[in-house]
């Protein structure tokens, strides 16, 4: 009877076995199989294992459902990653994100460093960009990459630090906050949190703006030599301008974050599914127009921070004070004075970073 009432399977036990310390048939056996099947068959959790499994003989990416069917986010997933790749970040990955920053980031700087020296002269001396570009042909080739290793090395190390620094608080909070944060709080903090990591390397940015500054061309022979003399005048001198630095990372960070990835939500799927020219020119304006749009908000603040920290010794001064002296001075126009070189070196520059750094990760994740 039990035979034609229970669906044939192939034998799982002998006919007779033992099984915590007593003896059962076969037929035993399979019944108690047959009960544990009926009260797990609907099983919100055994339900969302059999669809993974499905969608993974599909080639499908496979996705968590609750039990009315809507799709479940993981906290270490990315929902907008790029070309269609699920990314997760698992503990002690983060390494691909710190690379891929890293790697971005030479590129943008080697091809965007004259158009920022220029744009420096003319936050600095209030000057047109036809002037600044003489000044830098005077100088000659050798003088328009003076200072180069500076900024080489902190933006290099800066949005290593902020790429992989991000990915990684992020999934700290994600994992450890209770009560649990939502996907975007803890994209938002962990933008904050990757900004004030990048604030330590700001010793390089404070030597990057005086060797771009042309009274101190006989004054310092290279970047070394600038951290050298600046210990004589304590290690605060290295942190001159800190309380600007901090603003435009933190804020700047969590609007860069959140908008990149609804940007990268909000285009086509087929463009996000494989790595193509359309992902590309994606990847290229996206970042390219956030980063415009950024350094254009916080372009007042470069420049405020540009005095404070071309001055060596002497008093610290406040950020607002700055402000308001450069608006007496020099009035609104004059404080946008060079915005519109800035804007094309932020388009340019994280254009690239944002193209370079997505197809860098895409290839160590897929290595």
């Amino acid at each position: 009877m039990y035979a034609r009432a229970l669906p044939a399977r192939p034998s799982r036990v002998s006919p007779t076995m033992r099984r915590d310390g007593k003896e059962v048939t076969e037929e035993v056996e399979r019944r108690r199989l047959c009960r544990l099947e009926e009260a797990t068959a609907t099983s919100p959790i055994v339900n969302n294992n059999k669809l993974r499994t499905s969608q993974k003989e599909q080639g499908e990416n496979p996705v968590d459902h609750n039990e009315g069917g809507q799709v479940i986010s993981p906290p270490d997933m990315d929902v907008a990653a790029p070309h269609g790749l699920q990314r997760r970040h698992v503990g002690g990955r983060e390494w691909r994100e710190y690379v891929s920053g890293g790697g971005a980031t030479v590129l943008a700087i080697v091809a965007t460093f004259p158009i920022n020296k220029a744009m420096f002269r003319q936050q600095v001396h209030n000057i047109s960009p036809g002037e600044a570009a003489r000044q830098l042909l005077r100088e000659g080739a050798f003088n328009i990459y003076r200072g180069l290793p500076s900024p080489l090395m902190m933006k290099t190390l800066s949005h290593s630090v902020m790429f992989g620094s991000y990915a990684q608080y992020s999934r700290l909070l994600q994992e450890n906050c209770s009560p649990p944060m939502s996907q975007s709080q803890c994209r938002k903090v962990g933008a904050a949190l990757a900004g004030f990591s990048e604030a330590a390397l700001m010793p390089l940015e404070r030597v990057q703006v005086l060797m771009q500054d042309s009274k101190y061309n006989k004054c310092f022979r290279n970047t070394g030599h600038a951290l050298w003399e600046l210990q004589s005048h304590g290690p605060l001198e290295y942190y001159r301008g800190v309380s600007a630095i901090l603003l435009r990372n933190c804020v700047g960070n969590m609007i860069f974050f959140t908008q990149r990835e609804r940007l990268k939500a909000s285009m086509p799927e087929q463009w996000r599914a494989s790595p193509s020219y359309k992902t590309h020119l994606t990847d290229f304006f996206g970042g390219a127009c956030l980063g415009a749009i950024i350094s254009t908000v916080f372009y007042p603040i470069n420049v405020a921070k540009a005095h404070m920290q071309r001055k060596i010794g002497g008093s610290f001064k406040r950020l607002s004070s700055v402000l308001l002296w450069l608006l007496r001075e020099r009035g609104w126009r004059g404080i946008f004075r060079g915005v519109h070189t800035n804007y094309t070196r932020s388009f340019l520059s994280w254009g690239i970073v944002n193209l370079a750094y997505e197809n860098i990760l895409w290839h160590l994740q897929n290595w």
